[in-house]
């Protein structure tokens, strides 16, 4: 027990960013425009050369669904399915160690910030019930 740490008085939830300041590349048009992003903190003749290919190979990213053909649309959406007149319900929420559940918390909002996760546009759940 002496080897073990008192807790902090206050939790911190807000954890530094850890990313590069990032550069706005749009290699599409001013009407259409196609963002990519380098870091700020390259080399300039590093950065030069990695823009330059970012203008050369423009045709190899996508920025919509429709611009994947042959790519099935099970593999770059998610639903949920929920059945007409059912409510969700709260299953088991695994480990509610504070260390872990902090860290998932924290991973979750990296990913809603990267925009690999969105909140749904479901309106019926209910969940104003659920607090």
């Amino acid at each position: 027990m002496d080897d073990l740490e008192t807790a902090p008085a206050e939790m911190e939830d807000d954890y530094p960013e850890v990313q590069d300041p990032l550069l706005e590349i749009n290699v599409g048009t001013e009407a259409e425009p196609r963002p990519l992003f380098v870091s700020q903190l390259l080399n300039p003749e590093l950065a030069a050369e990695i823009i330059g290919l970012l203008h050369e190979y423009k045709d190899c990213f996508a920025w919509d669904y429709h611009e994947m053909p042959g790519l099935p649309r099970s593999l770059v959406e998610h639903e949920l399915k929920i059945q007409e007149g059912f409510r969700p319900f709260n299953s088991h929420q695994g480990d509610s160690r504070p260390k872990y559940s902090l860290k998932s918390r924290w991973r979750l909002s990296g990913s809603l910030k990267a925009g690999q996760h969105r909140t749904s546009a479901k309106k019926d759940w209910g969940l104003e019930d659920l607090h």
